[in-house]
């Protein structure tokens, strides 16, 4: 159970890094290795290669966060 407090800690500290560059850098970083694990002969390497990172996912959640007065994870 995330409380209400704790959602807005979250979707706010989300919003700095938004500002800040740390999720443009990251998406940037995953893409690159999703690139390489893309070539991989491991299967596994390849099924993670299926899972992106995307700023406006941030961006979503951040607003999700700060606009849902607290969320369960089940």
């Amino acid at each position: 159970l995330i409380d209400q407090e704790t959602a807005a800690k979250i979707g706010t500290k989300l919003e700095i890094l938004l500002i800040d560059g740390t999720v443009d850098r990251w998406e940037e970083h995953i893409r690159k290795r999703n690139k390489e694990l893309e070539k991989s002969d491991d299967k596994d390497d390849r099924f993670l290669a299926s899972y992106p990172f995307k700023r406006e996912n941030v961006e979503d959640f951040a607003k999700f966060c700060l606009e849902s007065g607290g969320f369960e994870i089940c």
